[in-house]
Formats: structure tokens, sequence, C-alpha cells
């Protein structure tokens, strides 16, 4: 009891200073003006790795996010055991609702900021700053990083919470580094470098350079000014980094993923738009325009956007391509010169570059994106403040406009991000946004049709998915949202050039992606459209012919005998009807999984019209009464039911099919008088 009294006492004392006051006020700014989109729905990568992805769903589950890289995602295999518990509790806590999962990326966030606020004014320390200017040079360093308008698209978009998480791993290392440092404990220091390392390489693969900058920063920035001998020194990193080779090990053996791509090396023909089909001359070159822009959103968050891909084609040694080398190469060579007169700034730059040297080098779709500056913001803003911190120390009478120019950058930076922050309501005005900067963003064109299709206004999305594909015609999204557009409009429009031009884009871009089933059933399904307009068997026959070649090629999935058997419904022939028939029978024989009980009943109810379709009435009711079974509450069973009754003859027991109907949609069931 005494010592639990003596530690509430403790920090009554430590809560009552002015610092610690302080630090309070700025992680609620932190929160406040960050906090703008807790209630925003899902967006993008969120759709496949939270929303669809089963195995965060459960917590039982944690043991495999450590064995199972599978697990990461519905499309693809990621080792990050540490970003999927954190999901799975999110998932716990608000039963998948993203207001959860935002609140957990804000939350870490936090994190961050007040690990940063007990670490900084030591790492200050090292650098001359002490005192009094050492925590106000915490806190407006706090401040910089944690109102940042480039760290909304970080905290709104869940998927990309390993950035939060790898920054969380570092801190823990710095923190305990320098805290156990000053206390001259050095065992305990090399723990928590070991603790730190290892929770960011569980979190994302460019963990691996968090002892690395550990170690820069006991080079460049020493503790009391002195360097401890490098043998003595390497002996203490020898365990963080052993994490790191086992990590990078068991990647390898154990998982089978690659931490560096070799593609982009053999790559002949670039194509700088796709990831995995630019060369490493494109990415080299792309990246002379790309990280001048990064270090601009850093200095000037304005122009911020959820795409900023754009590649221009211009000869290696053009101005425009030197000049971004120089404003890229000029920092990193005085950072190399200066370490010794500017250490923070070296360490900050050096830092910066070495954790984003993945997506520096590593080709991706998306070769610059706001979430991955979330480290090298956290650096780039030490030597920030403290040239800030310079400013206002000067004996100057100019110092108090200093000090209001600088609470309005601030205000300024809370007010972007908030106003950033809620424009991820609405997916739309996203799109929209990106498209200020960039006109011809093909992803933002192509996800503002892509919303006029979620709302049901086809027509008005083609437009949008035209000028998506007229930018890069080897956009697979955009040309195939494109087709499905068109193909799903061929029932209302009885134009037949519009008809012959879907009929064309559908059967190009089939036989351009001829492996993929989908592409395949949606030339089908364009054959099928203008079949009802045309009347042609030749129509048919090629959309019957481009359904089943989709069951020689794929497992077969339950759209695949659907859409085949559609076709052959259409053909009015009843030899055409019972070979449909029989592949709705096939597929049910392989008893292939379906997603869920209503796809299942879909599936019955298609089967019941075709059998109705073919006065097979006696199978049709043995498949309504199954759907009965199957999903009591839905009302297409009774309706299939109450539909055969009636062609039977069958009335007293159509009328109690029309009874239950009335019960099951809460209608008053009209009664019947003796007689």
């Amino acid at each position: 009891m005494g010592k639990m009294r003596t530690l509430l006492l403790t920090i009554r004392a430590r809560l009552a200073t002015p610092y610690v006051q302080v630090a309070c006020l700025v992680l609620f700014l932190v929160a406040l003006f960050q906090g703008g989109g807790l209630g925003s729905p899902m967006h993008f990568d969120d759709a496949h790795a939270i929303v669809e992805n089963p195995a965060i769903k459960s917590l039982g589950n944690l043991p495999t996010f450590f064995v199972d890289p599978g697990a990461f995602s519905t499309t693809g295999r990621m080792y990050r055991p540490i970003v999927l518990s954190t999901l799975a509790f999110d998932h716990w806590i608000g039963g998948g609702a993203p207001w959860a999962f935002k609140l957990g990326n804000l939350l870490q966030h936090l994190t961050i900021c007040l690990l940063l606020l007990a670490s900084l004014p030591l790492l200050f320390a090292r650098a001359g700053i002490t005192g009094v200017k050492a925590r106000f040079a915490t806190l407006l360093a706090v401040l910089l990083f944690g109102l940042h308008p480039l760290h909304v698209e970080t905290l709104n978009l869940v998927s990309s919470r390993s950035e939060i998480l790898i920054a969380l791993g570092f801190v823990i290392a710095l923190a305990g580094w320098l805290h156990e440092g000053a206390k001259g404990r050095p065992a305990r220091q090399v723990a928590w470098l070991c603790a730190g390392t290892a929770f960011a390489c569980l979190s994302k693969e460019t963990g691996i350079f968090v002892a690395p900058a550990i170690l820069l920063l006991e080079f460049v920035l020493p503790s009391g000014g002195k360097r401890d001998p490098l043998r003595q020194l390497a002996l203490r990193f020898v365990p963080a980094m052993a994490i790191v080779v086992g990590y990078l090990y068991l990647r390898q053996a154990a998982f089978a993923l690659l931490t560096v791509p070799g593609h982009s090396f053999a790559v002949t023909v670039s194509d700088p738009y796709s990831g995995g089909g630019r060369s490493m001359m494109d990415q080299i070159q792309g990246m002379t325009w790309f990280l001048p822009k990064a270090l601009e959103l850093i200095l000037f968050p304005w122009s911020l956007s959820v795409d900023h891909t754009v590649f221009f084609d211009r000869p290696f040694l053009s101005l425009p391509v030197l000049s971004g080398a120089a404003i890229v190469l000029l920092p990193i060579v005085l950072a190399l010169l200066w370490y010794r007169r500017r250490p923070l700034f070296s360490f900050a730059v050096l830092a910066a570059v070495a954790f984003s040297l993945p997506w520096i080098l590593v080709p991706l779709n998306q070769p610059l994106a706001e979430h991955r500056l979330y480290l090298p913001v956290l650096f780039l803003v030490l030597p920030i403040a403290v040239g800030l911190l310079g400013l206002l120390s000067r004996p100057s009478r100019g110092w108090q406009r200093a000090l209001v120019a600088l609470s309005a950058i601030l205000l300024l930076l809370g007010g972007r991000s908030w106003s950033r922050s809620r424009l991820w309501y609405d997916r739309s005005a996203l799109w929209q946004d990106a498209l200020v900067s960039y006109p011809e963003s093909f992803r933002a064109l192509n996800g503002l049709g892509q919303a006029l299709i979620d709302r049901g206004r086809l027509q008005e999305s083609i437009p949008r998915f035209e000028q998506c594909v007229a930018v890069y015609p080897k956009y697979l999204p955009g040309v195939q949202n494109l087709c499905e557009a068109r193909v799903r409009l061929l029932d209302e429009v009885d134009d037949r050039a519009f008809h012959d031009e879907t009929v064309r884009l559908t059967e190009d871009h089939a036989e351009w992606h001829w492996k993929d089933p989908f592409v395949r059933l949606l030339a089908a399904r364009a054959r099928l459209g203008r079949y009802r307009l045309s009347g042609s068997r030749e129509d048919l026959a090629a959309a019957k012919a481009w359904a089943l070649s989709c069951l020689a090629m794929v497992p077969p999935k339950m759209l695949v005998y659907k859409t085949a058997a559609e076709v052959l419904r259409r053909s009015q022939r009843k030899a055409d009807r019972l070979e449909a028939i029989a592949l709705l029978d096939a597929w049910q024989d392989r008893r292939l999984p379906v997603l869920n009980v209503d796809a299942w009943v879909d599936f019955l109810d298609y089967r019941a019209g075709l059998l109705i379709e073919s006065d097979l009435l006696r199978q049709a009711e043995a498949v309504a009464l199954r759907m009965r079974r199957e999903q009591p509450t839905d009302p297409r069973g009774l309706l299939r039911l109450k539909e055969i009754y009636h062609a039977t003859g069958r009335v007293e027991q159509e009328r109690r099919m029309e009874t239950m109907l009335r019960m099951l949609r809460g209608q008053p069931v009209p009664t019947i008088p003796n007689r």
C-alpha cells in the first residue's frame, strides 16, 4: 500500500511540472487535429487486407500470424505478424467497424509522440542543447511531427499501419537506448535496442534499418561527445544485428519471401507506370522527380494527393533530370561532410534516406505514396525544430513576431490535417482532389468512375474510364471497369454501335488477358447482351464458347457455371436449357465452396427458375423446398413454390404460400369466413 501511495505521489508531482502539462496539451492537440477521420469508411487496400481478411476476425489466430505469411491478405503473402495482431485486436474491440481500426492508428501515433516527448531532450542534449531549450525544441519537434498533414493518409488508410509500427519500433529502441545510456546501463541499452528492432522487423521489412540508425546516432552524436571504442560499440550492436540476420533468413528459408526482388534488373522493355514492368533506369530517373517532390511535401505540405504517379519522357542527361538529382544528392553530400559540424542534421538526413531506400530502389506501382514518408518526417523535423529554436533565441526584438508566426504555422498544419481528414469520408472527394494536382492521374480517373458505378450511375462512369484508358492503355483496372460498365448497360441501350464497340473492347481485353477466366466471362456477357438486340446465332455461339472455355482453364467457380448456364438459357431451345441444367448439376456435384448462405440461395433460386422454364416442375419443387430449409426468412423459396403450385393447379398450396409470404413481409393476412 505504501509503494502504491509513493508511486501515485510521484506521478502527481511530475504532472505538476510545466513541461509535462504542456506535453499533455501537445498530445491533446495532435489527437484533436489528426482525429478528424475517425468516422470515415475503409478505402483502397483496406478491402483485401482488412475487410475481406478472415484471419483478423479472431484473436485465436494470433499464433498463426507468426508462422503463416498467407494470413496477411486475401491477395498476397507478407510476413508482418505485429500488424496482423494489432488489427485482430481492433476487430475484437469494434466488431470490424472502421472507427476501431482508425482509432488504433491514432493511438499508436500518440504513443510515438509520447515516447518522443520523453526521449528527445536526451537526444538534443547530445547535440549541445540542454535545459529549457531542449524541452522547447522537443515540444516544437513533436508538434511538427504530430500535426504534419502528410500523416493523414497514414492514419486513415488502415492498411498502411506498418509504417506507424516501424516508427514505434524505432522510437522504442531510441528511448531505451538514450535513457539507459544516460544511467550508464549498457546491458539494458542492448535489451531495448533488440526489442525495438524485433518489433519493427515483425511489422515490416524496413525494420532492418532500426539498429543501423541507432548505430549512426551513436557515431555522429555520441553520449558526452566522446565515442566509445569501435570494438566495444560493435559488440553492443551484435545482438540486434543477429536479430536482423535471423529475420531475413526466416523470411527466405521458411516462408520463401524475397526482401529485395530482382525482376527490375531484367526488364528490357520498360513500362514506367507499372511497378513490375519498370526498368531500373526508369526507376532511378523517376526518383529525380519523386524525391524532390517528397521533400517539398515534407517542407510545404499543401499539394497533397492520394496519387502522385507522374512520369516524364525526358533524356537521362536532360536539365530537369540533372536538377532533380542535384536536389536529392546535395543534402546527402552535406550530411556526409558536416557530420562533425552539424551532427543532428547529418543523422536526420542519413536516417531518413536509409528508411526510404526500399521504395527508392524497388519499383512499386506507386513510386511515391504519402504514407511511406511517415518516418522521414520524424527524422527531418528534428533539425527543423532546432533551426526554428535558433531563430527564436536570437537577441532581437523580433522574437515575439517569430513566435506568433510559428504559432500560425502550427495552427495551419493542424487545420490542414483536419480538413484533409474530412476528405476521407468520401472516396469521390479524394479522387477529385487528386485530379486538381494531377489532371492526368489515371488512378483518380478510374476511382471516380468506380465511385459512379457504386452509385448506379453507369452512363456517367464511362467517360471517366475512357479518359483513364487514354492516359494509360495498359491499366488493367481501368480497362476492366470500362468493359464492365459498358456490358452492364447493354440491356438498357438499343444503339447497335454501342453494342458493337462493347463486344470489340471486351473481346480485345479477353484476348490480351486470355488467362483470366473472369475477363472471358465478361466477353461472354458482352456477346450475350448483343444477342438480345441482334438475335444472331453467331453471338449466342460466341458467348457459349467464351463462357465454357473457362471450365477448362481454372478451378471452376459458381460464377463460371452460372454465366455459362445463362448463355444456354437465352437460346430458348430446350436442348440448350437441359445442357444449362446439367452445368449447374455439375457444379453442385463438385460441392465447391460458396461465399455465404445468400450466395448459395442465389444459386438455388437461379436453378429453380431454370427448371421451371424447362417444365421440370417436380425437380424445381425439390430445389425450392431446399431453399426454404437453407434460408427460412428468404421469400424467394416461397415465391418459387407459389409459382410451381400455380402451374400445377394446386390452389390450396398456392394460397398457403401467399399467406406465408404475407406473414413473412409483416402484411395482414385476410381471414376467410366459415361457410
